[in-house]
């Protein structure tokens, strides 16, 4: 007989700023409190972009983007712990979509929100969210901004 302990359950939240991502990570958070798993959430800085509400901005450089990240993260970090999960937090750096997939390697579960920050607003799901949902090594839970009656989490 093993005495190897197994691996906690790791679900993996990709964050941007927005509103939806917020949705997201609140429904990551409960979820993994109820699994009892460990949440990796995960603010990618890349491109310049800086995520204010719902909109995306230019940063100055790359030092501006990374700070305004971890502001973003630490933020997000502190909602899931309010939420009574146990979370591990940091800022990659690279497209959102290629770290992301990347990290579903060590994940068993990939959340997002269905659309981000895009400068197409009318877009019903957003690119990063597509590209995850095609390449992603895990499965691919999707959060819309909204849940209301009948409107259902897509896995």
């Amino acid at each position: 007989m093993s005495d190897m302990v197994p691996a906690r359950c790791r679900i993996l939240v990709g964050i941007d700023g927005s509103e939806c991502a917020q949705q997201a990570l609140r429904w990551a958070a409960r979820e993994a409190r109820l699994r009892d798993a460990v949440l990796d959430v995960v603010h990618v800085a890349g491109e310049y972009l800086l995520g204010t509400g719902s909109s995306l901005s230019p940063a100055a450089d790359w030092e501006q983007s990374a700070a305004a990240g971890n502001r973003i993260l630490e933020t997000f970090a502190e909602i899931a712990r309010r939420e009574g999960a146990t979370v591990e937090a940091r800022v990659e750096h690279g497209r959102p979509e290629h770290v992301l997939v990347r990290l579903s390697r060590g994940a068993d579960l990939l959340v997002l929100g269905s659309s981000g920050h895009t400068p197409l607003l009318g877009m019903l799901l957003g690119s990063v969210a597509q590209h995850c949902t095609r390449h992603a090594h895990c499965p691919v839970v999707l959060v819309p901004l909204s849940v209301s009656l009948g409107v259902r989490v897509a896995v």
